[in-house]
């Protein structure tokens, strides 16, 4: 009896595992944002490379006013 019940325990723990799993997969990909899984991530990824970007198109204008 206690060998079912532990077994029960451990299905479904798996199950739950699993399950939170693909919600935490199917929430990530919704995103541009959640492409850092670590819990320290203090950024956007889409976020940075759009800054970047910006960055580097205003050194460029800068560069092409100057004489």
């Amino acid at each position: 009896m206690i060998q079912k019940i532990l077994t029960f325990i451990i299905v479904i723990s798996a199950v739950f595992w699993v399950v939170y799993r693909f919600y935490r997969f199917s929430k990530r990909n919704s995103s541009p944002c959640d492409g850092c899984i670590s819990k320290e991530c203090n950024s956007c990824p889409a976020i940075d490379l759009k800054a970047e970007a910006e960055r580097r198109k205003n050194a460029k204008s800068v560069k092409s006013a100057q004489p």
